[in-house]
């Protein structure tokens, strides 16, 4: 897909921002709203996911992780990213 690297990109300088969860997330909520499905940004996430992990960037890693948890659904409802992710 075209758009990888891009992503890629967006996500390591949101990582390198001041507040970095904030910024992961809202880029997350971006995508989203770009059209992209749910499962595309998880897997975008993802690699870049275990990118960190082989640096042992534990703490860039757990915050790759905590903005999954948004996307996946895997939070309270409110906090949810992508709103068909509703098993209610």
């Amino acid at each position: 897909m075209s758009h990888e690297k891009p992503i890629r990109g967006r996500i390591e300088l949101a990582l390198g921002s001041d507040n970095s969860f904030s910024s992961l997330r809202s880029l997350a909520k971006e995508l989203l709203d770009e059209g992209r499905r749910q499962e595309d940004v998880l897997r975008q996430f993802e690699e870049y996911r275990t990118i960190l992990q082989d640096a042992h960037d534990e703490a860039g890693e757990e915050i790759v992780l905590d903005v999954m948890d948004l996307i996946s659904g895997w939070c309270s409802p409110e906090a949810r990213l992508a709103k068909e992710t509703s098993n209610t």
